[in-house]
């Protein structure tokens, strides 16, 4: 079993990148980065410190970019047109999963650092579930495991 954690430079993927590292074996991780060719200067900088710091290597998966998106889809996203996360995360990751993954049967689980404290999207996550996602309108299903889906803010720290 494979598991692919999912980085994004925030505190949250780094928490399940050090609980993967403490909870799983070390050549069965992987770390990507979904690059929107959109983040500030210092994610870039924070991932290179991750790296150096875990001993660990985080793939970057490039997508086509926000600007370019913007300028294919004439206009920036906004609350009513939201096309980017599609665009720039979803579809490059499915593309690699698929590719890497898929194709090859190699058994995998996602690990991401969704809370259900961040919305009311996610107050019912469960600790691990499975999405139906698709590539070149071929459909595959994806292992999702959350570890720190109940961390909370004051809450975690039982005060």
């Amino acid at each position: 079993m494979k598991y692919i954690i999912s980085m994004s430079g925030g505190k949250d993927s780094t928490a399940c990148a050090i609980w993967a590292l403490n909870n799983l074996n070390k050549d069965d991780l992987e770390f990507i980065f979904l690059d929107t060719k959109w983040e500030h200067e210092l994610v870039y900088e924070y991932l290179d410190y991750l790296e150096k710091t875990l001993d660990i290597k985080i793939k970057r998966i490039e997508s086509e970019g926000m600007v370019a998106l913007a300028k294919r889809k004439r206009m920036m996203p906004n609350r009513v047109y939201r096309f980017c996360t599609e665009n720039l995360k979803i579809k490059p990751f499915n593309e690699y999963i698929y590719k890497n993954y898929i194709e090859k049967n190699i058994d995998f689980i996602v690990i991401q650092g969704i809370r259900r404290e961040e919305s009311q999207a996610r107050e019912n996550t469960q600790v691990f579930s499975e999405t139906k996602e698709t590539y070149n309108r071929k459909s595959f299903i994806v292992k999702n495991l959350y570890p720190i889906v109940d961390w909370g803010g004051i809450k975690c720290l039982n005060i």
